[in-house]
């Protein structure tokens, strides 16, 4: 029985599968992540009937998404896993995406995120059959570049998912349809992670976000060169 939390973006959510049931929840929350994904974890075991001392792993998306995000996400998993003696396992926010996006159809996926500073996080993916296979390793890019090897390597894509696709729209991307998913979902998560989860997870101080982006610009007032 495993728990799926994400708070990598603007949604938050969790998601538990019981008896072939897949309970879930998600919110759109700007800036209150923190607040709500206990309680909302709680509130989905309740409705479960489910136990935290029932629960045999944690999935949590690990990243791209916001920093602050991204962080949440990966410490209330680590901390539950923990506690509770139990191995996680991180699932990429883009690859979730790309996923849900995706369902039961085959062919190519474009899946993207809004990285603010004029960037986006993206990443290609393929699906043959049961795999989702990535055409690309996940990035972190200016629009016009993450365009570029969409018509290079998808323009044939069958799917678009993610916060990203109307940057890139913006920068020259025509789509073949329209974009089916926005927003990562613990939901996807859980799904992924179904039949991995034995062989992948790991322990808890193993379980580490992914940001893409190794420096952020900001500096502190200290440091900043005052301009006259």
């Amino acid at each position: 029985m495993l728990l799926a939390l994400d708070t990598a973006t603007e949604n938050c959510s969790a998601a538990l599968e019981k008896d072939g049931k897949i309970f879930s929840v998600s919110e759109v929350a700007l800036q209150k992540h923190a607040a709500i994904i206990l309680p909302m974890i709680d509130s989905l075991l309740s409705n479960a009937g489910v136990k935290r001392e029932d629960l045999q792993g944690i999935v949590f998306g690990r990243g791209p998404g916001s920093f602050t995000g991204v962080r949440i996400g990966t410490s209330i998993a680590q901390g539950l896993s923990l506690g509770l003696n139990i191995k996680a396992l991180g699932i990429s926010d883009l690859k979730a995406l790309a996923f849900e996006a995706i369902g039961d159809k085959e062919g190519k996926v474009v899946a993207s995120i809004d990285a603010r500073m004029g960037e986006v996080y993206f990443c290609l993916y393929e699906k043959k059959g049961a795999n989702l296979i990535e055409l690309c390793e996940e990035q972190v890019l200016k629009p016009e570049t993450a365009v570029s090897l969409c018509k290079e390597k998808a323009a044939d894509a069958v799917a678009y998912a993610g916060t990203g696709i109307a940057i890139l729209k913006e920068h020259g991307l025509e789509l073949n349809t329209q974009v089916s998913v926005l927003y990562p979902d613990a939901k996807a998560m859980l799904k992924l992670s179904a039949l991995s989860f034995s062989n992948t997870a790991c322990d808890p101080s193993e379980a580490l976000p992914v940001y893409l982006r190794n420096e952020v610009t900001w500096k502190k007032v200290s440091e900043q060169k005052s301009k006259v």
